[in-house]
């Protein structure tokens, strides 16, 4: 065992209780502990004089304890408040629920503090500064940069810097550089020992940028290496399931009710051209919400059967995989196409004869959910695999669809449209195309921000639509009321439109706790027209096609990210009738406000994603991340999209030399590969 893999408790002052504590921050071994890189730094070094602070500034003072503290109780709080001089004027030190001061800060002691200050009715005050008595050999060490790390309970900044140091002073001749001397010097790198000791400790802003420089490039670069190695292997594979176009598709493209878009044409062109070369598809379609990438996945799928081949749909919901088992059934019923729907609630008897059907070839289609994932879904002869709504597959999940055969094609389709090079980051094994335009024929969802004032106005504009014939959803952020979040739930509203606003309408509820068949029957009952008013959760975001339902109420909507907001919005719109989507929130932040008036400005997919990303961070983007992407300890995608174009360049170029680096090899399998292919299904 090497001193990175060994326990924390190595570390002299961890014990038992130390322990647990950093177990709840993730941190289990060595590695773990010297990577567990600050969340943010204190800049000591600018050090004031008292007189000279203004209101804003963070910074560090010298001052001397003149008065007595004073205790204040408020609601749960115990506020100490005392006042500190220096040369040029005073200021008051305020402390909560710090009772230990009470014997420190005593009349005449001369202390180093370091804060932000703010101005109040009583003057310029600094609120919880970190502090240590003064002497001039404690001014001189005191003034630098300052680590801040993310704590628990019971665990103090100065504990975890003193023994994040111990970790580093422990391991600092075992460091070793996997990386590549000639990536180093072309990409202008520092040496890894440097990066890990000035990302904790830098001695100026320039080292501190030279770290992080370093440290993120190693992120993006070893997770690019991990996702071109996969697709490597897919690609150096020759393909033996050759699917040419065919006379049908032809037929199938001519007989559509529309013209297919140029950006629909191209995809198309680029999926059929994949399946007759001479390596195995493995390919993205991305786009926006309405975009036609069905009708994309249908030619893919005609042209597979007329090849001789069955063809899988995987979709993340049963009512998505109905959705598309209904589609399929409709648009591919004069081809003579036999197409199965494979759901984990159908009852044992009519699976097993599914099953049967499938593994000896009567089945040409099968649509289902994860159920088709199951080693008891054996295929007879598989060619095309295709999974909806990528987000929510991991290449795991990819990896077991494609042992359904002999190394069918695999196509991923996303409805949620990001950035093309933050689709490279988090589809790096896969081939992207992007359907980039709308029909022509899909409408413009006008979208309104009201507040809580507006409701009645609101309630009066849906009734009037419903007399006209129209449909309408009204979500909401939460299934159940919380104490703890000030946001509406779909069964107190649910409740409350019933008996009181519209009471005369048929409304009813979806959610995701209800069971499959019931979901199933309401959103039937919705679409066929027995229900006004579907009050949802989140479950209606996906792929659910009512065309006329006009009317997308979203109450709470700062609760919402801009791309499910956007996701949402693309529910109604589908008819021929002038749609409208209701935003609802009281929220008044200046941040609020920029995301609303981004979803009033525009209806583009990419744009509202690129916003998204600018405003929320990759954390936040996905809500439910990206499964099997392991999380970045200090890479941000947006901020650091210089670094990441840079690294993509250089992983390309690494598998492209063939060249073997065994170190750089085992950092990447260690780091990211092993994450990324053993993945779990997210359900």
């Amino acid at each position: 065992m090497d001193v990175f893999s060994e326990s924390i408790k190595r570390i002299n002052g961890v014990g038992e209780i130390r322990l647990k504590q950093f177990r709840m921050l993730g941190i289990n071994n060595i590695y773990d502990m010297i990577t567990n890189y600050p969340r943010t730094y204190e800049n000591r070094s600018v050090i004031k004089e008292i007189g000279e602070l203004k209101d804003g500034d963070t910074c560090s003072f010298v001052g001397e304890v003149s008065t007595s503290i004073r205790q204040i109780r408020a609601n749960k709080l115990t506020i100490y408040k005392f006042r500190v001089v220096g040369k040029t004027g005073s200021i008051i030190v305020v402390f909560h629920n710090q009772h230990y001061i009470k014997d420190i800060f005593l009349n005449g002691r001369k202390f180093i503090f370091y804060g932000r200050v703010e101005r109040d009715n009583y003057g310029l005050a600094v609120k919880d500064p970190a502090f240590c008595e003064y002497s001039e050999g404690k001014l001189k060490r005191w003034a630098g940069i300052v680590p801040v790390y993310n704590l628990t309970r019971g665990l103090s900044q100065n504990v975890a810097r003193s023994l994040i140091q111990k970790a580093l002073l422990l391991t600092k001749r075992y460091i070793k550089d996997f990386m590549p001397q000639k990536i180093l010097d072309k990409c202008n790198l520092e040496g890894l020992e440097y990066a890990i000791e000035n990302i904790h400790m830098p001695k100026s802003q320039a080292d501190f940028l030279r770290a992080r420089r370093r440290l993120v490039f190693d992120e993006f670069f070893l997770l690019q290496l991990a996702l071109f190695s996969i697709k490597r292997e897919d690609d150096i594979e020759n393909n033996e399931l050759k699917i040419y176009e065919h006379d049908e598709s032809n037929e199938f493209i001519a007989g559509l009710p529309f013209e297919l878009t140029n950006a629909q044409k191209r995809t198309i062109k680029e999926i059929l051209d994949d399946m007759k070369s001479n390596k195995v598809m493995n390919r993205l379609v991305q786009g926006d919400v309405g975009c036609g990438k069905t009708i994309v996945s249908v030619v893919a799928l005609l042209n597979t059967v007329k090849s001789g081949y069955q063809g899988i749909m995987l979709a993340p919901t049963e009512i998505l995989a109905r959705q598309h088992y209904e589609t399929l059934k409709n648009l591919l019923d004069k081809f003579d196409i036999k197409i199965g729907l494979l759901l984990g609630s159908m009852k044992k008897r009519e699976k097993n004869k599914l099953l049967d059907r499938i593994m000896i070839g009567q089945i040409d289609i099968v649509v289902g959910t994860h159920a088709i994932l199951q080693d008891s879904v054996i295929f007879d002869n598989v060619g095309l695999v295709i999974t909806d709504e990528q987000h929510r597959f991991g290449v795991k999940q990819r990896s077991i669809l494609s042992k359904k055969g002999e190394r069918p094609h695999v196509l991923a389709m996303s409805a949620t449209p990001i950035p093309r090079t933050l689709a490279l980051i988090l589809y790096g094994d896969l081939d992207i195309s992007i359907i980039d335009e709308l029909p022509p024929e899909r409408k413009k969802v006008t979208t309104v921000v009201i507040g809580e004032d507006k409701k009645e106005r609101m309630n009066n504009f849906i009734r009037q639509k419903v007399k006209e014939g129209r449909q309408v959803y009204i979500v909401c952020p939460l299934v159940e009321d919380s104490e703890n979040i000030d946001a509406k739930s779909v069964n107190i509203l649910a409740d409350k439109l019933k008996k009181e606003d519209f009471y005369d309408l048929n409304v009813s509820l979806i959610h995701g706790k209800l069971s499959s068949q019931k979901k199933d029957e309401i959103m039937e009952d919705f679409k066929c027209g027995k229900i006004d008013i579907l009050i949802s959760t989140t479950v209606i975001e996906v792929g659910v096609n009512v065309p006329n339902a006009s009317i997308m109420v979203i109450e709470n909507a700062e609760r919402f990210g801009l791309s499910t907001l956007h996701q949402l919005r693309g529910r109604v719109g589908r008819g021929d009738k002038e749609a409208f989507c209701i935003l609802v929130t009281n929220n008044k932040s200046d941040l609020n406000k920029k995301r609303m008036d981004i979803m009033k400005s525009t209806n583009d997919g990419f744009l509202i994603s690129q916003k998204d990303l600018e405003l929320r961070g990759i954390g936040d983007f996905f809500g439910t991340r990206q499964h099997g992407l392991p999380d970045f300890k200090i890479a941000n995608i947006y901020n650091d999209m210089e670094i990441l174009k840079k690294a993509q360049i250089a992983a390309q170029d690494v598998i492209n030399e063939g060249e073997v680096y065994e170190e750089l090899k085992k950092e990447v399998n260690n780091r990211f590969l092993k994450k990324l292919k053993e993945d779990i299904v997210l359900n």
